[in-house]
């Protein structure tokens, strides 16, 4: 092959690309929700960011995290509402925030840390259908193992976060509807905790 057949193969190449990505811009297009982290204002503590949804104006407690609309929905990064019993992490799915600093913790969180064996506090009470916004710290003196949280419940399955040691995370997303009580528990740990929807 000649050298100015190689040149036409990489121009033909770079513009399908190219077309490829306008045509992807223009179908997913406004659809996705872009999320920012929230801002630490002169006395340390949270501000947060408010971003625009298909769901109408929404707040994002911490980055990364899944937003929360004024009428209380939880929007996950597809810009639907979020859905806890999505494959974790998929786009439908309440997303965990970045690992964030002690300043950026939402002041409207639940804090609960996670030792090598037990959560603390190991109950916490929630209105059914309300967001909630859990803070998880790992607290552990293994360092040499991440911590996986999940829920026991199938409509909680994609309730997720995983901390490497020494990190804090957020968790947003709505409550269950129904009343109960949803075991939360660490990976290949005994530490076992419950929320109880009211």
């Amino acid at each position: 092959m000649e050298s100015q057949d190689i040149k036409r193969v990489f121009l033909w190449v770079g513009i399908g690309v190219a077309a490829a990505a306008m045509v992807l811009a223009i179908i997913f297009g406004g659809k996705f929700v872009t999320q920012r982290s929230p801002n630490s204002n002169q006395e340390g503590t949270s501000s947060y960011e408010q971003v625009e949804t298909p769901q109408g104006t929404a707040s994002v407690y911490a980055p990364g995290s899944s937003a929360v609309t004024e009428e209380g929905e939880v929007v996950a990064p597809s810009g639907n509402v979020a859905d806890n019993a999505a494959l974790p992490g998929a786009g439908d799915a309440p997303q965990e925030s970045y690992a964030i600093q002690p300043d950026q913790i939402p002041q409207n969180s639940v804090q609960i840390s996670i030792s090598d064996s037990a959560f603390s506090p190991t109950e916490i009470t929630v209105s059914g259908g309300d967001p909630v916004v859990l803070t998880f710290t790992s607290t552990g003196a293994d360092t040499s193992r991440g911590v996986i949280i999940q829920f026991e419940d199938a409509s909680l399955s994609g309730l997720i976060v995983s901390l490497l040691p020494g990190e804090t995370k957020v968790l947003t997303f709505n409550a269950p509807d129904a009343n109960g009580d949803y075991v939360f528990y660490r990976k290949g740990s005994a530490a076992r905790g419950v929320m109880h929807v009211r």
